[in-house]
């Protein structure tokens, strides 16, 4: 996506993806500056989960009521989990690359924000951390 196309997009986009980059900041700040490099590897694909499928954003933000900020933290877990389980980042079976560390350290940083939002119980959530674990297990 080109910033001529980011200029004309809708607002509430506009605010998801700049929540997106606004995380990617505070990430550098509350983590680790090295580990938030990863969002480079992924900026492309996180444009296109929002921007790209415009429809389906706006529905989530209109009709679920997601603020921008919720969903960027959404679309960030999603995005990060398939990278991490693309098998790109694996050294062998359970064992990942340098970069794969980094964005499991981001995808929990990210999944912690999404616990505390309130949009998940602590149940769900250590199932859906249990359930990337062993997918990590099964990859490589």
């Amino acid at each position: 996506m080109n910033w001529l196309d980011k200029f004309f997009l809708p607002g509430p986009i506009k605010k998801t993806l700049a929540e997106i980059r606004a995380e990617e900041i505070r990430t550098r700040h509350e983590i680790d500056r090295e580990i938030a490099s990863v969002f480079q590897i992924m900026r492309r694909d996180l444009e296109t989960a929002v921007a790209g499928n415009q429809t389906n954003s706006l529905k989530r933000i209109k009709h679920d009521h997601l603020q921008p900020k919720h969903l960027a933290h959404i679309t960030l877990a999603d995005v990060v989990e398939k990278h991490i389980l693309s098998g790109n980042y694996h050294l062998s079976k359970g064992r990942m690359t340098l970069e794969g560390q980094a964005l499991v350290t981001v995808w929990n940083h990210v999944i912690d924000k999404i616990e505390k939002a309130g949009f998940v119980d602590r149940d769900r959530i250590a199932r859906i951390r249990r359930d990337l674990f062993e997918k990590i297990m099964q990859v490589g």
